[in-house]
């Protein structure tokens, strides 16, 4: 006989239950609830790990092992295909190097673990679901823990305790179970401040999403979210649709399970987690258990969790140093290889856009060379037009200048006109100047 307790730590609160596991029964002895704890840090760790010691000790809660349940909202989930062709000793670090890529941040920065499918995909590759959650939420975690004297024996996303937990509902009778047992059924979860929706096919977690925002404060909205995530189910597994949902919360007035049941057409049943508890815990908050709860019946069908984020799975030693060789020489091959795509891909974007940029220059020199050479047109017409001038006041001056003696002589008309110079002459202006004058003179 084993004893555990599990911790939820989710929206201001930390969920507590101790239960003791006997073979492939678990019987779970008390629940407790730390409200107005605020949002897990490392600052507040310690402090919050001084009061979970504390009310330890005020419920008679012995320590034992800790399981711990984090949110789907703090996890990143994906579905890693590979060649079935990889060893056993391969297996994690070509899953680990695969999550690694689909990831926004640094490998470094996050624990990775995962765990295989049974079923092969279409084209014979296997398939894995692989989890990473950031180093910096687990630290927290651990140093509560430490402060309330307790061991931390796993980690693991909450979706696999809830997925646990309708099993244990469904062994126990609190539910009936679906007619096959390889249908795919949901289950809900819902707290103050945050929610999720479960589906699992043949006990085993096949879709997990979070609920927040509208979807926690309006019972329609929470209706659509459900119905939304239920036909993205289907569609993704060949309409393969849910055939029933199962609500996780206590015994309350207006529950959620009779809200979903007016507003879904699939049947909808609900199980109180910690149903039979002598427990302070209010109604309302009964369903917060199943994550923690759920944790705990893992234990009855394997000595490990399926995903435990404090015990990831590791790459194996290889015993054949030449095969190893062999993998690293690949890797490297395939990494340069790579590095060599990316590098000409680079290249290539920079010679499209100098040619681009050398486009463009083209295009408006040639624009230049146009408005340049019509201008230069312009120019040669005003030239040309000079080139035939005559400067009349200067005519006059002139002819002022050279005019005999005036008196007794008066100038009754004056024409002035170009005409055009013969043929072949070098005079470069030519103007016809008439004078018609009155004298006394003979």
């Amino acid at each position: 006989m084993s004893r555990y307790l599990a911790v939820d730590a989710e929206q201001g609160h930390l969920y507590l239950a101790s239960a003791t596991v006997k073979g492939h029964i678990v019987e779970i002895e008390k629940a407790i609830n730390l409200p107005e704890i605020g949002v897990l840090t490392a600052a507040n760790a310690a402090a919050l790990g001084r009061r979970l010691k504390e009310a330890l000790k005020e419920a008679g809660i012995q320590p034992a092992p800790v399981l711990v349940s984090v949110g789907r909202e703090r996890v990143v989930l994906k579905e890693i295909k590979y060649p079935a062709s990889v060893t056993a000793a391969e297996e994690p670090a070509l899953v680990r190097f695969q999550m690694s890529k689909e990831l926004a941040e640094g490998g470094d920065s996050v624990v990775i673990d995962y765990f295989t499918l049974p079923t092969p995909d279409p084209d014979g590759q296997r398939r894995a679901l692989a989890f990473a959650i950031r180093k910096e939420f687990l630290v927290p975690l651990k140093t509560v823990c430490a402060e309330a004297g307790l061991k931390l024996a796993g980690i693991t996303p909450r979706p696999f305790g809830i997925a646990a937990s309708l099993m244990r509902a469904i062994k126990d009778g609190a539910v009936t179970a679906p007619e096959s047992p390889l249908a795919p059924v949901a289950i809900l979860v819902r707290g103050d401040t945050w929610g999720e929706l479960v589906i699992v096919r043949g006990g085993q977690l096949a879709f997990s999403r979070s609920l927040t925002g509208m979807a926690l404060n309006s019972e329609q909205a929470m209706l659509g979210e459900i119905r939304r995530n239920l036909a993205v189910f289907a569609g993704q597994s060949g309409q393969n649709a849910v055939q029933t949902l199962y609500v996780a919360e206590g015994d309350v007035p207006g529950g959620w399970a009779g809200r979903a049941r007016a507003g879904l057409t699939i049947p909808v049943q609900s199980y109180d987690p910690i149903a039979g508890i002598a427990s302070t815990v209010p109604p309302e908050h009964h369903g917060c258990f199943t994550g923690a709860i759920g944790l705990i019946s893992t234990r009855t069908r394997s000595t490990e969790l399926p995903i435990n984020f404090l015990q990831p799975r590791q790459p194996k030693s290889q015993s054949d140093p030449g095969k190893r060789l062999i993998a690293y020489v690949a890797a490297a091959a395939g990494v340069l290889l790579v590095a060599g795509l990316g590098f000409g891909l680079f290249l290539e974007a920079q010679k499209q856009k100098e040619r681009t940029a050398l486009q463009i220059q083209k295009n408006q020199i040639e624009e230049d060379i146009r408005n340049l050479d019509d201008i230069s047109k312009r120019v040669a017409g005003v030239h040309e037009w000079e080139s035939k001038g005559l400067n009349w006041l200067d005519e006059l001056y002139d002819l002022t200048a050279r005019f005999p003696d005036p008196s007794g002589t008066e100038v009754k008309q004056m024409i002035f006109q170009y005409v055009d110079p013969p043929k072949n002459s070098k005079l470069k202006h030519v103007a016809e100047m008439q004078l018609t004058l009155g004298t006394d003179s003979v």
